[in-house]
C-alpha cells in the first residue's frame, strides 16, 4: 500500500465517526510497509542514548505490546546500528482461524526480515535463548503472553492502578544472563503521523521483579489510560493467575 495513502486513511479516521479505521486496523496495515527505510523514517527514538551505552553488554527490552510493537525492532537495528531479537511467540497459531494464522505467519516473516533474521521464537527454549544473549544483543521479551497449553510463571504487579498478572520471563532471563532490562514502549502520534518509541534507564534485575515493576511503571507514564493502542485486554486477560507464581 502507497504509504502516503495509508496515512491519510489514518488521519480520516481520527476526523469522522465511520467507515473508520481501528488501531488494530492501522497496525495490520502497517505491516505491509515494514522496511529499513520506513523504520528510521517512522520511528522517533527516545533514550536510544541508554542502549548505546550499553552496546557492548546488550540486555533485556521488557514490553507490553502496545502500538506497533514489532517496529521497534527494526528501529533499534536500523536507526541506532544496534544489534537487537526478538521473541515472538507462534504456539497459538494453531488455536486461529487459517486466515488468522496466515496473516500471522506472513507478519512474522516480515519481521524477520525487518530483523536481518534474527527474529526468534519462544518454543526455542532457554538454553537456546541464553546462548543468544551471550553475543551481546538486545533481546525485546513481552511479559503480556499467555500460550495456550503452557503454563508460565507469573506475578502479581501494578499497572495503571491495577493488580494484573505478567510473566517474569524478561527478568529471569536478565538474571541469568547477567544483562541490564530497559523498559520499552512505542506509541503512534496522530498529530506529527510518527511512532515515539520510549526507552527507560537501566534497571538492575532482581529475585524480587522489581525491574519489571519498575519497567511497568516507565510504560505506564506514556501508554494512554484509553488503551486504544494495546494488542491485549489486560484486565480481561491478565486479571488472575493462570500458572505458577515467583
Amino acid at each position: 500500500m502507497n504509504i502516503k495513502k495509508f496515512l491519510d486513511l489514518l488521519k480520516f479516521k481520527r476526523n469522522t465517526c465511520e467507515f473508520s479505521l481501528t488501531f488494530d486496523e492501522f497496525m495490520r496495515r502497517e505491516t505491509y510497509c515494514f522496511s529499513p527505510s520506513y523504520a528510521k523514517r517512522m520511528v522517533s527514538i527516545h533514550g536510544g542514548e541508554y542502549l548505546e551505552d550499553s552496546k557492548e553488554s546488550g540486555g533485556i527490552l521488557l514490553f507490553l505490546h502496545h502500538g506497533s510493537f514489532f517496529l521497534s525492532g527494526g528501529s533499534i537495528i536500523h536507526k541506532l546500528g544496534l544489534n537487537f531479537s526478538l521473541i515472538a511467540s507462534r504456539r497459538n497459531l494453531k488455536f486461529m482461524p487459517s486466515d488468522e494464522q496466515k496473516f500471522w505467519k506472513n507478519v512474522h516473516r516480515r519481521s524477520a526480515k525487518l530483523y536481518e533474521n534474527r527474529l526468534i521464537y519462544s518454543d526455542y527454549g532457554v538454553r537456546n535463548i541464553l546462548n543468544v544473549l551471550n553475543h551481546n544483543i538486545f533481546l525485546g521479551v513481552a511479559v503480556d503472553v499467555q500460550e495456550k497449553g503452557h503454563n508460565h510463571r507469573t506475578r502479581c504487579f501494578q499497572f495503571q492502578n491495577k493488580s494484573l498478572f505478567f510473566q517474569t520471563s524478561a527478568e529471569r532471563l536478565a538474571i541469568l544472563s547477567n544483562k541490564k532490562v530497559f523498559g520499552m514502549v512505542i506509541v503512534y502520534n496522530f498529530q506529527k503521523k510518527i511512532h515515539d518509541l520510549h526507552i527507560s534507564p537501566p534497571l538492575l534485575p532482581d529475585k524480587s521483579f522489581s525491574a519489571t515493576q519498575s519497567a511497568l511503571e516507565f510504560m505506564e507514564s506514556i501508554i494512554p489510560v484509553d488503551h486504544e493502542q494495546m494488542f491485549h485486554n489486560l484486565n480481561k486477560l491478565f486479571s488472575k493467575s493462570s500458572s505458577g507464581s515467583d
